[in-house]
């Protein structure tokens, strides 16, 4: 189902003339920072938010790291 989720959360973004980011950074219950990518796009008749990942950060938590993280992920 997670899956399923993934592909249909790709496809969208990928058809939407156009989308927009927001990045957060959160910690979890294990003291580790993490990145969480939020994406909004719409199609012929709905707007979508959804979170797209969060993504741990080792180490530092610096805006190279941020960058870092995203590009990767939207490379991947």
């Amino acid at each position: 189902m997670a899956e399923n989720v993934t592909v249909k959360q790709t496809t969208g973004l990928q058809q939407a003339l156009a989308f927009s980011v927001a990045l957060d950074e959160s910690v979890d219950v294990n003291d580790v920072a993490r990145l969480e990518i939020f994406a909004r796009y719409c199609d012929s008749d709905r707007i979508y938010e959804e979170l797209c990942c969060s993504i741990p950060l080792g180490g530092t938590v610096k805006g190279v790291d941020f960058i870092t993280a995203f590009v990767n992920y939207f490379k991947k």
